[in-house]
């Protein structure tokens, strides 16, 4: 499978890989991350292509989608800052364990909140 060595789309936007095996998180830009706050000590992550790398500190990841012509906001809570990862990491797993209702289907994945509300849909 290609994929891009950068994580923003032609048109701008930030693109972000769904990981169902990522254990947090994980972001390259830190001007992204809300409440930013660096850790005392870097955590060391075991990646499946390069070894171990280093997660500096957390935040919150805040973003807008737009669902059936509408513009929604969401925020992803204790995202890991990581200067040397390649892809931004969404994990499932985090997902579910702060609240949200990841769904993946045949016809691609949506992403609801703790109210049932459509946040966001990819195909």
């Amino acid at each position: 499978m290609n994929v891009p060595k950068h994580s923003a789309n032609t048109d701008g936007k930030a693109q972000y890989y769904l990981d169902t095996g990522a254990s947090s998180h994980f972001i390259e830009e830190i001007g992204a991350l809300h409440d930013y706050i660096p850790f005392e000590v870097p955590r060391s992550i075991t990646a499946a292509e390069s070894g171990t790398i280093q997660a500096l500190g957390s935040g919150t990841l805040k973003f807008a989608t737009y669902v059936n012509g509408k513009e929604t906001n969401g925020e992803i809570l204790n995202v890991y800052y990581v200067p040397n990862i390649r892809h931004r990491l969404i994990s499932v797993g985090k997902l579910f364990a702060q609240g949200w209702e990841p769904r993946l289907s045949r016809n691609g994945f949506a992403l609801y909140d703790t109210h049932e509300r459509l946040i966001a849909r990819a195909a």
